[in-house]
């Protein structure tokens, strides 16, 4: 997951994973992939009819009429025996609380089966969104035979009574998030991970739409199959995670069913697709609305990216990769999250390679494919709260690699890389929750960016720390310590945990140092010490007195209702005429670089057009703050050139 610090906004984290079949504490995503698990099903499976093999079957159907849009999902499994299963949503996944508030009644097609709700937790700990509606009780027009659950409360779990021979089968209408995905109206970024469906395309994550069955934990061993079909536009792509094709087409996944649900699913003819050929498979870039740039540059762009990490890392078991740009329609709101061979990113319109943010957002999201999955198994169940607490590996590490892999492979010189890191260490500087221990920061990993964000900040310190050591140390570096502990593509979830696995392998060149520096400066929230070498042997880290950044406004606040809040008196914000109460347009802030003005758009004047309003973020006052500058002869310095470098390239 990456945080865009530009404006507020909690995005997906594939690390922190809620196993629909397992309950809300179940953590980690599933280390297998589909074309290297080869499990087989039990003996008393009972494949689908219609798909051969198929031991969970799931079908999603797309509907552009009616006053909302909407899908249609069909599933059936196998009853094996049992008179009852119990079947149960994701109710916590990307910020997203109440995906079970978007479906409908259950009706089973099938004589013999009841459906009865055992809860009403879809939307317990936050508001549902206002982008999601609850749907109508209505059941789906093509369903017969069964008994339909009443309308009431969204339940996010159910028990299914059924003959325990045979296959059982229920369907279930799901409404779209989004009356229109194809704008003008800004989309708030939970909003994006919502199931979608717009006038010539769909979208959704398995964690919205596909529930889990108690049988098939995500520890089990089957074969799920996924079809997608949309009657309405027969020629167009059909495609996702798991593979692609047209019309109508089947995605047959082996292993655990969490598979399914960790996964990006799309189609209809608003696509478009571009393929480039990379070592270990092809990069398709998705594109839907139009964007700054031709798609073609997104592609290479990606590309680049892409093929850098295979290089670093290895591109075994790489094999095909999806890019998805996604609008949102709203100003420098940019983010996004990796699931299964898919980086789905949501972006504004002026979003383009030449601005600078889609190097760090596609690289970070792509180097989740090794971190943290290829270097261990999901946390024990149970845990709560402990696929964040590991976030400093899963994230920190991530953010680490992004930023070292751009340097290395040319795609940034040395001073871009000083003032990208400079501006991250400044946003951990200022951040009130820098001084908290781990205790006080799990609780509010999700709901508070700042919080979230200090997981990702001391891991990246953490990872410059303990290269460090490990150079000065005569050990291998943090490069190939890491490639040494770096399990096979097909990774069981059962491995150790990565944090584990990592704090263990570095002990054998840094003894106990790694665990010692966990401990006091994430656990403890003690200050981490920013010596002058820190960031290696190119730059120089000090603190400078510099101008204060001060929006002069409630800026958290006044986004999200739209409204001017908390306007500062004597502030720039007051002396550039912004006045509580004045409804926002648009903006765009930078959050603590002073070089940039903050740019607002508020109402025009007795109905006129709409009127900008621009201004420097300072008051006057100064503040001590990190400064990562390149060192003087460092382009010329065999020390800077063989760390900035790397093996490898």
């Amino acid at each position: 997951m990456v945080r865009v610090i530009r404006r507020a906004a909690r995005l997906a984290m594939p690390a922190v994973l809620v196993a629909a079949a397992a309950g809300p504490s179940a953590a980690a995503a599933p280390a297998a992939t589909p074309s290297t698990v080869a499990a087989q099903a039990p003996a008393a499976d009972v494949p689908h009819a219609g798909e051969p093999g198929c031991v969970l079957a799931f079908e999603v159907t797309p509907r552009y009429d009616g006053a909302r849009r909407s899908f249609l999902l069909s599933l059936s499994f196998p009853a094996q025996g049992r008179r009852e299963t119990t079947m149960r949503l994701s109710n916590g996944w990307a910020g997203v609380t109440d995906f079970p508030a978007a479906f409908g009644a259950w009706q089973a097609t099938d004589p013999g089966v009841r459906v009865v709700p055992l809860d009403a937790e879809g939307g317990a700990g936050e508001p549902a969104s206002p982008a999601v509606r609850p749907a109508a009780a209505a059941a789906p027009s093509s369903a017969s035979a069964g008994t339909a659950v009443p309308p009431g409360p969204a339940p996010s779990r159910w028990r299914i009574e059924h003959p325990a021979e045979g296959r059982v089968r229920l369907q279930a209408r799901v409404e779209s998030a989004l009356d229109d995905g194809r704008g003008p109206t800004p989309e708030g970024d939970r909003a994006m991970y919502r199931a979608q469906v717009g006038p010539d395309s769909f979208q959704f994550f398995g964690y919205a739409l596909l529930p889990g069955l108690a049988p098939w934990d995500d520890r089990a061993r089957t074969t799920t199959c996924v079809t997608l079909s949309d009657p309405a536009h027969p020629p167009a792509l059909l495609f996702g995670s798991h593979g692609q094709g047209r019309g109508r087409v089947t995605l047959r996944i082996e292993g655990s069913p969490a598979l399914a649900r960790h996964a990006f699913y799309a189609g209809g003819p608003g696509w478009r697709v571009l393929e480039r050929p990379l070592p270990g498979g092809p990069l398709f870039t998705a594109l839907r609305g139009r964007y700054a740039a031709p798609d073609e540059a997104y592609a290479d762009a990606a590309a680049a990216i892409v093929g850098t990490h295979r290089r670093f890392w290895g591109s075994e078991g790489s094999g095909p990769q999806w890019l998805v740009l996604t609008p949102n329609f709203s100003p420098r709101n940019r983010g996004g999250t990796l699931v299964q061979a898919a980086a789905v990113l949501h972006v504004d319109r002026d979003f383009a390679p030449a601005s600078g943010g889609l190097d760090f957002l596609v690289g970070h999201e792509n180097l989740h494919q090794w971190f943290s999955q290829r270097f261990g198994g999901r946390e024990p169940a149970g845990r709560p709260g402990q696929g964040a607490a590991d976030a400093w590996f899963s994230e920190g590490f991530t953010d680490y690699y992004t930023h070292r892999l751009l340097l290395a492979s040319g795609q940034w010189n040395l001073a871009r890389y000083a003032g990208e890191l400079t501006n991250a260490l400044r946003r951990w500087w200022r951040s009130p929750a820098r001084g908290l221990g781990s205790a006080a920061l799990l609780p509010r990993f999700f709901a508070d960016a700042d919080a979230g964000a200090q997981f990702y900040r001391r891991g990246e310190l953490l990872a410059m720390r303990w290269d460090r050591a490990l150079r000065q140390g005569g050990g291998p570096g943090l490069d190939d310590a890491l490639r040494g502990l770096m399990l096979p593509a097909a990774a069981d979830p059962r491995d150790p945990p990565a944090s584990g696995r990592v704090l263990d392998g570095l002990a054998r060149w840094l003894g106990a140092l790694p665990r010692r520096d966990l401990q006091a400066y994430l656990v403890d929230g003690r200050p981490l010490p920013l010596e002058p070498d820190l960031a290696g042997p190119c730059f120089l880290l000090a603190m400078e007195e510099l101008p204060r950044w001060t929006a002069g406004f409630d800026t958290a606040a006044s986004f999200q209702a739209r409204r001017v809040q908390g306007v500062v008196p004597g502030g720039p914000a007051a002396a550039a005429g912004l006045r509580d109460g004045q409804a926002l347009l648009g903006w765009s802030v930078y959050g603590g670089d002073t070089s940039r003005d903050i740019e607002l758009t508020l109402p025009g004047v007795d109905g006129g057009p709409a009127r900008p309003l621009r201004y420097r973020p300072v008051d006057g006052r100064t503040e001590r703050l990190p400064t990562l500058r390149v060192r003087d002869g460092a382009e010329t310095s065999a020390d800077c050139r063989a760390w900035q470098r790397r093996e490898r390239f």
